[in-house]
């Protein structure tokens, strides 16, 4: 009997296992039971309240938990920016190049070409269109003439022809300058009536005055490299090329001006001075490449008011309108005669070169400068008689006195 006992409670242990899990979640909760909330509002209670240093260092607790950096902004007011004075740009700022301007330029060339010799033609519009994603087409629209169209392409086997397309509406605008230019150069040469007003009161830039020096001498237009800094503030800094007998740099790119055009004029400033320093002459090159004298045709009139202008300034509007290159003024010491000049000038036309002079005996460097621009002006009004049958006329104020 003891024996079948002891079987059937072994059995039944084996049939029916106890379940250690649900004993154990059991025990869990009979030890920590789940937390019960409950709000209640009194109005007599007040809640306690914390202080700023307390608010901020569970502030920063938080942010440490969350994986935050906390940080603070300090800004100045704007009257201590004023009594700082201007900032200074950061040596350690890379300078870049915001600005690049060639030395040809036929769009320049085109409107240049157009005030000395085709007054009667000038450019009314160049009108661009978009039919693809940065590709242009381009027209050119002048008074007097059939509008300019680049030569159409033909693609693949299509019978239609398409517009040429550019890359960019400054490359269609050259393209369509070099059309234009070519264009005019076959035009038969007419008589012009040019006007030239009195002079400004407001003085010519300096960077202004070297573009005009360049164009007389028929020399390549100054190549011009603006620069700045990558981060504000921003300021700026400018290298001038030019070729005068060989390349010369002015200027610094090393960016410390607050704009582009003061940056500019001091190195345009840089380079009339030396230019009024060594006085180069301007030797030819074979094969150079250069503006050719300008050409008016017989029975051409040429007025220049000269209100308000110096002799010099009168001078040289005249060099340019007849397309004569600069004067080369030569002042020779008179020997045993200390202050005494005698006066020399050169005038270049195209090929031919003209000698004048001497004026002799002339008492100062400047007043033999002036007597050399009276000589420049005389000589160029006789051979723009004689030679091209064009009148040159003095009009309006003069402060000089010009004796033919």
């Amino acid at each position: 009997m003891l024996a079948s006992r002891s079987t059937s409670m072994i059995d039944r242990l084996k049939l029916e296992p106890y379940d250690y899990a649900s004993y154990r979640s059991s025990l869990d909760m009979d030890r920590d039971p789940p937390p019960t909330y409950s709000q209640r509002h009194d109005p007599s209670a007040t809640s306690p309240r914390t202080s700023p240093q307390q608010k901020s260092s569970l502030g920063m607790d938080f942010l440490k938990e969350i994986g935050g950096i906390p940080f603070s902004m300090k800004l100045k007011p704007v009257t201590q920016y004023l009594e700082d004075g201007p900032a200074i740009p950061d040596p350690r700022d890379p300078t870049r190049v915001v600005g690049e301007r060639a030395t040809t330029s036929y769009v320049s060339e085109l409107y240049e070409y157009i005030q000395g010799h085709c007054p009667h033609h000038p450019v009314q519009e160049f009108i661009f269109d978009e039919p693809h994603q940065q590709q242009f087409t381009v027209v050119l629209r002048m008074k007097g003439l059939e509008d300019i169209v680049p030569p159409y392409d033909r693609k693949g086997e299509d019978d239609e022809d398409t517009p040429r397309l550019f890359p960019s509406k400054k490359a269609a605008k050259e393209y369509a300058a070099m059309m234009a230019l070519e264009r005019l150069k076959s035009l038969p040469v007419q008589p012009e009536h040019i006007v030239i007003g009195p002079g400004k009161t407001k003085a010519e830039s300096p960077m202004g005055e070297l573009n005009r020096y360049c164009s007389q001498n028929a020399l390549a237009r100054p190549h011009v490299l603006d620069t700045s800094n990558s981060k504000p503030p921003f300021y700026f800094g400018c290298e001038i090329t030019i070729d005068i007998n060989g390349e010369r740099r002015f200027g610094d790119p090393n960016p410390n001006h607050p704009n582009k055009a003061s940056a500019r004029n001091e190195a345009a400033q840089q380079a009339l001075d030396w230019i009024n320093k060594e006085n180069p002459k301007i030797v030819k090159v074979k094969n150079r490449t250069g503006k050719a004298g300008r050409v008016l045709a017989p029975g051409s009139l040429v007025q220049i008011d000269a209100t308000c202008k110096t002799i010099g300034e009168v001078a040289t509007e005249a060099c340019a309108l007849l397309g004569f290159k600069a004067p080369q003024r030569e002042l020779v010491p008179v020997d045993q005669l200390q202050g005494m000049y005698n006066v020399y000038i050169t005038l270049e036309h195209a090929e031919q070169t003209t000698r004048v002079g001497p004026i002799k005996n002339i008492f100062g460097q400047k007043l033999a400068r002036e007597e050399a621009m009276k000589l420049t002006l005389r000589t160029l009004q006789y051979l723009a008689e004689e030679k091209y049958s064009v009148r040159l006329e003095i009009t309006g104020r003069p402060e000089f006195e010009l004796v033919l």
